[in-house]
């Protein structure tokens, strides 16, 4: 294609981040014309994902990507605890709002990996967080949720 795959590797194979991840698997095209791969995240015990995605034009987006029943359980648990579920997808899926739209899209990979990196710290955060006190560091990330960190 456009060279996305080279695109996702620039990501999921950064220094910074490789060590955070377990296996990545290899990319596929998923429905809606993206290129995507999912790490699993270490020090989360729970099957939920980092997704990396890339579109036409170079555009990435990251997100934490629950691949299974077991996965949405443990969205819905973990942001339930601090508050801030339902989200706004009824998959589970994770995007912050400031990344989501065409405005809030990168196709810069470092950019991708700072992403990447903040996703996967809030993963490991919610994995012991009693409570969104715990949270107050990624404001940013869970404001516009329901009832989102103030």
């Amino acid at each position: 294609g456009e060279g996305l795959d080279g695109l996702l590797d620039a990501v999921v194979s950064d220094e910074r981040l490789r060590g955070l991840l377990g296996e990545v698997s290899v990319p596929r095209l998923t429905g809606a014309s993206e290129l995507a791969c999912r790490a699993s995240i270490r020090g989360v015990n729970a099957p939920v994902t980092l997704r990396v995605q890339a579109r036409g034009a170079r555009r990435i987006q990251v997100m934490l990507y629950p691949p299974s029943a077991a996965g949405r359980a443990w969205v819905e648990d973990r942001f339930s605890r601090i508050g801030c579920f339902p989200l706004r997808r009824q998959d589970c899926i994770f995007m912050p709002a400031p990344w989501r739209l065409a405005s809030g899209v990168t196709s810069d990979p470092d950019e991708a990996v700072a992403r990447a990196l903040r996703l996967v710290d809030l993963a490991r955060q919610l994995e012991h967080a009693p409570g969104r006190e715990a949270l107050s560091d990624f404001e940013g990330l869970l404001g516009e949720l329901p009832h989102g960190i103030r």
